[in-house]
């Protein structure tokens, strides 16, 4: 799905709301890191609408960068 321009990307990094979750659901509490890849190779997900997720992305705002902190 098109969400706009490389500048745009930024909206489905790492950490955004359209990144895992929508297909997979929330990871279990207590995950790490080996067995949350393993939950991801492994389930196939869901597909999700795209007006699902246009609002996802629609939603990050990126926050001031500095170091050490991801942005969101």
């Amino acid at each position: 799905m098109d969400i706009g321009t490389l500048a745009d990307s930024r909206r489905s990094e790492p950490i955004t709301p359209v990144y895992v979750e929508p297909y997979l659901g929330p990871a279990p509490a207590g995950l790490g890191a080996k067995e949350w890849f393993q939950r991801i190779s492994e389930d196939p997900g869901r597909p999700v609408s795209a007006e699902r997720v246009r609002e996802l992305v629609a939603d990050v705002v990126r926050g001031p960068v500095r170091a050490g902190v991801v942005p969101s």
